[in-house]
């Protein structure tokens, strides 16, 4: 599919609100929103800010401050390319703009690079907020002239702050010493893996209904330890001190400091006063004893170089060096990591799970904690440039009304003891109930990569599960074979002899291989990647530690039973008749899809993901994958071909194609929204006309998925929430903190194990079968209860679930490489494919 953008006279039409929703009991909420109650009144001047050479966020904020120092601007800063102010700023009218020499020599931030840099100022234009009023107020307005508005005035409200705090984004992070006397909890924790965790606070303006409101919101993110390399490494490695290098780095300490240093930022130290800052491209196989290069001819090693030039024997001259230009290596110990580096890379367990415990905040406590915020750092009613453009802010957070739905019927096999069963907050269990439709599992093994789990552990094990999966209506026959195998080994033959060994009934297919790893790792991705994509048998996935867990056997089988089931084809639970009319009375497609970007700073290519609904009861799915060939492109490239491979699926199964389509996309943010709404639409459309006759297509909905959000609810009264303090699972929103013509809604629809709740926001973005908001928010709720991996109502619609299934599966078959080149970030890509017997199967789950 071609990604270019469409002309303005074909864009299609964003779905209007047909009305909000009245079912369910109404129940009053806390919001994290405050009320704008006076709305600006001033109009702002918006100026371009170009800066050459280009410079990083710290010191194009220091050129600025010292621009507007000595040229008396009384303006705000959104710290990239604009400027607004009140009052217009005095600069000349020359031809291309007005033009400014800044130069910087030194500064406390060691961010800030020095150097000269060229300002070329530009009016751009006068706003007025009369358009960004017509729209929260539901009026006509033009879209472009509210996004710009919002923009101005995030400026506006976020300047202050982001001045006297450190920020990233909309996100500030104060140190505990800025804040005296507080009880915010602001002091960083430190991580396993040489990482701190910072607690912050998020600001930003939003519309709402008939008004706007500041969303605020606590936040945390994960920082790289700044200050001496060694001493950091020693952290990382879990070394007690820099001594224990001397002598020298093992392979696998090698391979992680390799990744941990990658894209770093650093500054040198040996150079007196002059420490200039660098950012590391690689780490270096040889040390600095044995690492060579030619000055005039003469081959060098690097710690001779810094003997020769800088009077320095290095103390650690067995160890690497960083590479930061072509030919420039510096060794670790004259390198500092800069400190306040975000970490966008994937946690390790450990750090991960004392993340969480750090970070779970419960409703009660989160809403404090936000209030506190309001009062003793954002400040909004002495804030002198909120105050210059006339508007005022509540100083009490939004109360609003919700309602929650009823909970569907879920119903089981007509031989469990009790069929049907009306979930209470969002969770059922097994007992005396049996799966729909349980599968026969005759051709399986066990494979345990490693030595430490006793065979007569994993024989209980798999006893247990074997008489758990009977008990819960599937037929498990046979004792299957236990082999072990090296961890580091040839996994593919290892699972290719797992496979034989599997085949009791030589007639019949392996079904399934058990795999056991003693620790997560890049193993279980070799394990998904081989059985999906090579041999074509589903693989099950076990951590040692469940299998040899004392207790609550019954609970983990019972799991792992209903992973097994869908993976065999069967069907765990449904909706009781007359629940998913929508879906059952005529034949229907409920689609789900995302993109999965790489981590800042990788240079993997983006992988696309669709999957789709097989059957009357929406619980049997199959999914495709793709490559974006444009990196972090936010559309689906090969949309079309995948709706038609989906398309031909469902075809083969039913003999029939879609009447109706309903389609959830996830992963786009709200400036994109028309963007992926004509290309998406436009791509499911072409399809369509491709594969119906005309006046037989079907109708088609699309809804965008948003939980990458800062939006929070909290009953107002607490015996209307549950025992953390959260909504109730069914609690939606479709007032008050929305605009009143656009189509969209808040659901919580699962139950919060820990801290605070996160809704999800739904956007119709384009409606054929002109649904009411009772219908599309009841349907999207009642989808919810599907979800075949477990025994809850999941926190948003089944098939987005899998698409994000299926997209960090694909990671996995994903072949790449980078280019030679440091510089270009380019990478050769394919993927592999599935193999033709899991192609149509829930192998993903």
């Amino acid at each position: 599919m071609e990604v270019e953008q469409d002309t303005k006279d074909t864009e299609l039409n964003i779905a209007k609100r047909p009305g909000i929703g009245t079912l369910g009991t109404t129940i009053q909420h806390k919001c994290n929103y405050y009320r704008i109650i006076r709305f600006p009144d001033a109009s702002i001047n918006h100026y371009s800010f170009d800066i050459a050479p280009k410079a990083n966020k710290d010191t194009i904020a220091y050129v600025y401050d010292k621009l507007a120092l000595q040229n008396g601007f009384n303006a705000v800063f959104d710290g990239n390319a604009s400027i607004y102010s009140v009052s217009p700023l005095n600069l000349e009218k020359e031809k291309g703009g007005s033009h400014f020499e800044i130069h910087v020599s030194q500064s406390d931030n060691m961010r800030v690079r020095n150097g000269t840099y060229k300002i070329v100022l530009r009016f751009v234009q006068n706003l007025s907020f009369d358009e960004l009023q017509n729209y929260v107020t539901g009026r006509s307005a033009s879209i472009s002239e509210v996004i710009k508005c919002i923009m101005a005035l995030n400026a506006f409200i976020n300047f202050t702050v982001r001045r006297n705090y450190p920020a990233i984004g909309k996100s500030i992070f104060p140190h505990p010493r800025q804040i005296a006397h507080s009880d915010l909890e602001l002091n960083p924790i430190i991580l396993p893996g040489a990482l701190e965790l910072r607690r912050g606070f998020y600001q930003s303006l939003r519309p709402a209904w008939n008004t706007l409101a500041i969303n605020v919101d606590i936040c945390a993110s994960v920082f790289y330890l700044g200050g001496p390399f060694l001493e950091v490494v020693a952290k990382l490695l879990n070394k007690r001190n820099a001594d224990e290098f001397r002598q020298g780095l093992s392979s696998r300490d090698w391979t992680i400091l390799s990744k941990f240093v990658r894209r770093l930022k650093i500054r040198t130290i040996h150079r007196g006063q002059r420490r200039p800052v660098y950012l590391v491209r690689k780490l270096s196989t040889e040390p600095a004893d044995r690492l060579y290069f030619k000055i005039n001819e003469a081959r060098v090693s690097v710690a001779e170089y810094f003997f020769r030039t800088y009077n320095r024997r290095l103390s650690f001259e067995n160890l690497p060096c960083l590479l930061v230009r072509n030919d420039v290596y510096l060794p670790l110990e004259v390198c500092d990591i800069l400190p306040g580096q975000r970490f966008d890379g994937q946690l390790a367990d450990m750090a991960h799970a004392d993340m969480i415990k750090h970070t779970c905040v419960r409703p009660a406590e989160r809403f404090k904690r936000i209030s506190k915020a309001v009062q003793e750092i954002f400040k909004h009613s002495q804030d002198p440039h909120i105050n210059s453009i006339g508007m005022d802010v509540d100083r009490e957070n939004m109360t609003i009304d919700g309602r929650v739905l009823v909970p569907p019927t879920v119903e089981f096999n007509s031989k469990s003891v009790n069929q049907t069963h009306v979930p209470k907050d969002g969770r059922w269990n097994l007992v005396n109930k049996i799966v729909v439709q349980g599968k026969s599992l005759e051709n399986w093994s066990v494979l345990v990569f490693g030595s430490r789990v006793p065979e007569q552990s994993i024989d209980q094990f798999m006893r247990q599960f074997r008489e758990t999966a009977s008990q819960k209506g599937l037929n498990v026959s046979n004792k299957p074979k236990i082999t072990f195998t090296n961890p580091i080994g040839n996994v593919q033959q290892a699972l290719y002899q797992a496979c034989l060994d599997a085949q009791f009934n030589k007639a019949l297919p392996p079904q399934l291989v058990f795999c056991i790893m003693e620790q997560t790792g890049p193993l279980y991705g070799e394990i998904k990647r081989i059985g999906d994509t090579i041999l074509g048998v589903p693989t099950q996935v076990l951590l040692a530690k469940l299998v040899t867990k004392r207790g609550g056997l019954d609970q983990v089988c019972a799991n792992i039973s209903l992973k097994v089931n869908v993976k065999l084809g069967g069907k765990n639970s449904l909706l009781s008749r007359g629940q998913l009319n929508f879906v059952s009375q005529v034949p229907t497609m409920i689609f789900g899809a995302d993109v999965f970007h790489p981590g800042r700073g990788e240079r993997k290519p983006s992988v696309a993901a669709v999957c789709a609904s097989m059957d009357i009861d929406a619980v049997v799915y199959s999914g495709r994958y793709s490559v974006n060939k444009v990196p972090r492109n936010e559309t689906i490239e090969s949309l079309e071909d995948m709706v038609n491979d989906l398309f031909r699926a469902f075809w083969e199964r039913n003999k029939s194609l879609p009447n109706r389509i309903l389609f959830y996309r996830d992963g786009v943010s709200e400036g994109q929204f028309q963007h992926v709404l004509n290309i998406e639409v436009k791509a499911i459309k072409a399809v369509i006309s491709r594969c119906y006759k005309p006046g037989s297509e079907p109708t088609l909905t699309f809804i965008i998925v948003q939980k990458r959000h800062h939006t929070r609810f909290m009953p107002e009264n607490s015996r209307d929430g549950d025992r953390l303090g959260n909504c109730i699972p069914g609690t939606v929103i479709d007032t008050s903190i929305v605009v009143p013509h656009e189509f969209d809604f808040f659901l919580q629809s699962h139950y919060c194990l820990q801290g605070t709740a996160r809704p999800i926001h739904y956007n119709i973005l384009y409606d054929e079968h002109n649904f009411s908001a009772d219908e599309i928010q009841t349907l999207t709720y009642r989808l919810c209860y599907l979800s075949a991996r477990c025994t809850l109502s999941i926190s948003l619609v089944p098939p987005v679930y899998y698409a994000h299934l299926i997209a960090n599966r694909a990671r996995h078959y994903l072949k790449w490489e980078e280019e030679s080149s440091e510089v270009s970030g380019a990478s050769i890509s394919s993927i592999s494919d599935v193999k033709d017997a899991l192609q149509n199967s829930m192998f993903f789950i």
